[in-house]
């Protein structure tokens, strides 16, 4: 195991046991992007870094796995490391993936649940349609209606009731 190894693995630890400590798992990193694959489509969309994580997470997983596990020198980079480093940080300071994705499941539940006590039964984003606006329209056709019928049975033509 050469020194970039040797710190890629260190560093890798970290990752992993954080994210054992976050799933309350012992699989770590492997936890991680078993939750992203079971995160819907429509939330990791919304999020502009997920595929380049995803990908970059199974790699540096297959990396670790080739360090641990065979005698022959890795493609281990600094590259590595410093999105290990990094990855690191953004799920400290809330910023990784998943925590983008709990926000967005936050907003868009915030924007679907009606708020508490409030009658969303006739809730229109446009705000026009409520019962009164609704009732008011029928009155104004019945009386259209009406006043049409009204026409009718006094055959009466509109000509003679504007000119009279």
């Amino acid at each position: 195991m050469n020194d970039i190894e040797r710190d890629f693995f260190d560093e890798y630890k970290k990752l992993d046991n954080l994210c054992k400590d976050c799933f309350n798992s012992d699989q770590g990193v492997s936890a991680y992007i078993e939750e992203m694959d079971n995160t819907a489509d429509k939330v990791s969309a919304m999020i502009a870094y997920w595929g380049n994580d995803y990908k970059k997470l199974k790699h540096i997983r297959w990396v670790r796995n080739m360090i641990a596990h065979s005698d022959e020198e890795s493609e281990c980079g600094r590259d590595d490391i410093e999105f290990v480093l990094d990855f690191y940080q953004r799920i400290i300071s809330r910023r990784d993936p998943l925590a983008m994705a709990s926000k967005v499941k936050e907003n868009f539940a915030k924007k679907v649940q009606p708020t508490i006590g409030m009658n969303t039964r006739y809730e229109s984003d446009r705000g026009f349609l409520s019962p009164f606006f609704m009732l008011f329209l029928l009155s104004l056709i019945m009386l259209g209606l009406g006043n049409m019928l009204s026409m009718i049975i006094n055959q009466k033509t509109l000509f003679e009731l504007w000119f009279k």
